[in-house]
C-alpha cells in the first residue's frame, strides 16, 4: 500500500490528463518530492476555487515557512487521493464518505472545520414554482413533474452526492432530456445553467460569489437538510509514513485556531459585502491563561458579563452587550461545585468523572461564549437519587466523551446518546449529551443492558462504552444482557473484548448478585437490603479510586448508522439552529487580537466595578 513520491508526480499527471484541475499555489510538479518537508499537499473544491484556501494559506506559509500546494477536486475524487496517499491533507464535505474513509484507516484527525448550505437557484420565470418551497425533495418533485431543465454536476463531489440523496428521497430517478450532466465543477456549471435558463443546486458561497455574472435567483433555500459542513482530514501516516502529516497536523490546528476561524468568518464581507462561510470549530481558550496573558500584575479580568443595578434584593441583572464578553469559548468560568455532600460524597472521589459542557445561549440562540462544569453532585440532583447505575453510567460517559472530544469541551448540541432499559443509564444519557426523544437525538435499546452508544453528530463518529468483567455486578437477565455479545458485531475493538479489570475489588461480587436476585424475586429482608445499599456505596468507591479506563471498555463502531426513535412526534431542534452565528465585536476591530488588546482594560475596570458594588 506505499507510495513513492515517483507514483505520487504520475497520479498528478495522471489527473491533469484527464481533466481533474490542479491549482499549483508557488509550486512546481517537479518540486513535489516526498523529502521536502515544507510542502503541503491538500485537495479541496470550492474552497480553494472562492480563494478562501489562498487566504488561510498565505499567514501559515509565513507561520512555518513552508509551500501549500493545492490540487482543486470534488470532494469525490479528494478522498480517492487520500485513499493512495498522493496528498497530505483534504478539506470536503461528504459525511458518509469521510466516516468510511475513517474507519478503513486512511484518514485521521477528522475535524469540523465550518459550513455554508446549498440553494436550489433558478431562471427569474420560475417553470417548476418552486420559489418559496422550503423542503428540497419537494422542490426536486416539482422540476421533475414539469420536466424543467436542471443541472447536475455528476462528477461524485460531495454536491454530486447530496443532489443524488435528495432525488432518492423524493422518490425519484431522474433522466430525459431536461435532466443535464455536466461533469464540470460548481462554478461552470452554475454558469451553464445560468446561460440555458436551467435549475441547478449550488452552495451558497458561490452563488454569492457569482451573482453578478448570471442571471439566476435563489428560489428554495431554508432545508436544514441542506447546511453542508466542511471537514479536515489527514492522510494517516501509519499506512503512508512518506506522507508530511506533522505539516498537515498543523494546518488542521491552525484553521480551527481563532485566527484561523476568524479568517474563515470574514472571508468575502469586503468583496461581496457577506460571509462566504461559517466557522464550525468551538474555538476554546482556557480562561486561566486569558488572565495571565491579558491582565497586569495582581489583576483579574472578569468572565465576560458585568452586573447591572439591582432588580430586587440580591439579584443583579447582567449587561446583554456582546461587546462585553471575550470573542471565543471561555472554560472553567462557572462555578464547580465539588463539595462533598450527604448525598453526594462521591463528587470528590479522586477519579469522579467531571463534564466541561457547551450549550447555546437561548431557544434560538447562539452559542454560549462561557461552558459550564457538571459533577455527579448535579447528575444525582437530576436522577432524584445516587445510585450504582448512575456512577457506571456517568463514567461510561465520561470515557465516551473524551474519546470523542479530545479538546476537553462537550458540545450538549452536537452530541446524540443510546442506552438500555436502565433509567438511572437513560437519565444520565440524556443530561449529558444533551439527547431527547423529541428531537430524534435519544433512544432506548433494550439490547444495551448497563452499555451506553454515543455518537459526535458531525464527524459521524460513535463510541460503545461497558464495563469490564469484575465490575458488572448486575445478574445477566432480559434487562442486562450480556453486552460483551453486541460487541462482536463491529470488528477491531479498541480494547480486548471481556478483558478483565487489573484491580481487586473487596466487595464480593457474588454478593452483591446474590443480593440482587434475591431483591429482584422480592425476597429480600431488610436487613439485606441494607447490606446491599453500603456494599454499592462501597464498590461504587472503589471503582472511583482508580482510573476510568481500568473498569470500563470503549471501542469504535465504524459502521454505525443512527436512526431516530420511531416517534409521530419528532421535531427539529430548534435551539441549535443559530448557534454558529458570529458574535457582535467592536466595530473598530477587525481581529480578535485587536479585539482583545481593546477591551482587555475595560475588562478589568468593569471586574474591579463589581467587586466595588458588591462590597
Amino acid at each position: 500500500m506505499k507510495r513513492s513520491a515517483a507514483a505520487t508526480i504520475a497520479a498528478i499527471i495522471i489527473l491533469a490528463a484527464i481533466g481533474i484541475s490542479v491549482g499549483w499555489h508557488s509550486m512546481m510538479p517537479q518540486e513535489l518530492d516526498s523529502s521536502v518537508n515544507n510542502a503541503l499537499k491538500l485537495a479541496t473544491g470550492s474552497p480553494y476555487e472562492l480563494g478562501l484556501i489562498d487566504a488561510l494559506s498565505k499567514p501559515f506559509e509565513e507561520k512555518y515557512d513552508c509551500v501549500v500546494v493545492v490540487t482543486k477536486a470534488g470532494s469525490g475524487e479528494a478522498l480517492g487521493l487520500c485513499r493512495l496517499g498522493e496528498v497530505d491533507l483534504v478539506m470536503v464535505h461528504a459525511p458518509e464518505t469521510e466516516e468510511k474513509l475513517v474507519a478503513d484507516g486512511y484518514g485521521i484527525d477528522r475535524c469540523a472545520v465550518m459550513h455554508n448550505d446549498f440553494v436550489i437557484a433558478g431562471p427569474k420565470a420560475d417553470p417548476a414554482g418552486i420559489r418559496g418551497v422550503e423542503n428540497a425533495a419537494e422542490a426536486y418533485g416539482k422540476i421533475a413533474e414539469t420536466e424543467s431543465l436542471f443541472f447536475s454536476r455528476s462528477d461524485n463531489s460531495g454536491t454530486h452526492k447530496k443532489e443524488m440523496s435528495i432525488w432518492n428521497e423524493a422518490g425519484i430517478m431522474p433522466s430525459g432530456e431536461w435532466y443535464r450532466e455536466t461533469g464540470k465543477f460548481m462554478g461552470a456549471t452554475l454558469k451553464i445553467a445560468s446561460e440555458e435558463g436551467g435549475y441547478f443546486m449550488t452552495d451558497r458561497s458561490t452563488y454569492i460569489a457569482m451573482r453578478g455574472d448570471i442571471d439566476l435567483e435563489i428560489l428554495s433555500e431554508g432545508d436544514p437538510d441542506l447546511v453542508n459542513h466542511y471537514c479536515a482530514i489527514a492522510v494517516n501516516p501509519e499506512e503512508y509514513p512518506n506522507v508530511n502529516y506533522d505539516l498537515a497536523k498543523a494546518f488542521i490546528e491552525y484553521i480551527t485556531s481563532p485566527e484561523g476561524q476568524a479568517i474563515i468568518r470574514d472571508f468575502g464581507k469586503e468583496e461581496f459585502g457577506e460571509e462566504l462561510y461559517r466557522p464550525d470549530a468551538a474555538v476554546v481558550a482556557n480562561f486561566a491563561d486569558f488572565n495571565a496573558s491579558n491582565a497586569g500584575e495582581g489583576e483579574t479580568i472578569s468572565s465576560g458579563y458585568k452586573y447591572g443595578s439591582a432588580v430586587g434584593s440580591g439579584f443583579k441583572g447582567r449587561d446583554t452587550s456582546y461587546e462585553t464578553r471575550p470573542p471565543y469559548i471561555v472554560t472553567g468560568v462557572g462555578p464547580v461545585d465539588d463539595e462533598p455532600c450527604w448525598y453526594c460524597p462521591e463528587v470528590d472521589a479522586p477519579y469522579a468523572p467531571t463534564f466541561e459542557v457547551l450549550d447555546t445561549d437561548a431557544a434560538k440562540g447562539r452559542y454560549y461564549t462561557m461552558t459550564k462544569t457538571i459533577t455527579l453532585k448535579d447528575l444525582v440532583e437530576f436522577h432524584g437519587h445516587d445510585c450504582e447505575g448512575l456512577f457506571h453510567a456517568a463514567c461510561m460517559c465520561k470515557l465516551a466523551m473524551d474519546e470523542l472530544f479530545p479538546n476537553g469541551v462537550y458540545d450538549r448540541t452536537n452530541m446524540r446518546g443510546m442506552a438500555g432499559e436502565s433509567p438511572c443509564f437513560c437519565d444520565v444519557v440524556m443530561y449529558l449529551t444533551g439527547g431527547r426523544i423529541r428531537h430524534g437525538t435519544f433512544d432506548m435499546d433494550p439490547r444495551l443492558g448497563h452499555s451506553i452508544i454515543i455518537q459526535r453528530i458531525d464527524t459521524g463518529e460513535a463510541v460503545m462504552v461497558s464495563w469490564r468483567p469484575g465490575v458488572n455486578c448486575v445478574p445477566i437477565s432480559k434487562v442486562n444482557p450480556e453486552p460483551y455479545e453486541l460487541w462482536s458485531a463491529y470488528p477491531q475493538p479498541k480494547t480486548p473484548v471481556g478483558k478483565h479489570i487489573t484491580w481487586k475489588p473487596e466487595v464480593s461480587s457474588d454478593r452483591l448478585i446474590e443480593l440482587k436476585t434475591k431483591l429482584g424475586k422480592y425476597e429480600i429482608s431488610p436487613e439485606e437490603l441494607t447490606e446491599l445499599r453500603w456494599l454499592q456505596v462501597q464498590h461504587v468507591e472503589e471503582i472511583l479510586t482508580h482510573p476510568i479506563e481500568e473498569s470500563y471498555q470503549i471501542k469504535y463502531l465504524p459502521d454505525f448508522r443512527w436512526e431516530a426513535p420511531g416517534y409521530d412526534s419528532i421535531i427539529r431542534r430548534n435551539d441549535i439552529m443559530f448557534k454558529n452565528y458570529p458574535q457582535m465585536y467592536s466595530p473598530s476591530a477587525a481581529t480578535e487580537a485587536e479585539w482583545l488588546q481593546q477591551k482587555a482594560p475595560d475588562l478589568h475596570e468593569i471586574s474591579a466595578g463589581a467587586d466595588a458594588t458588591e462590597s
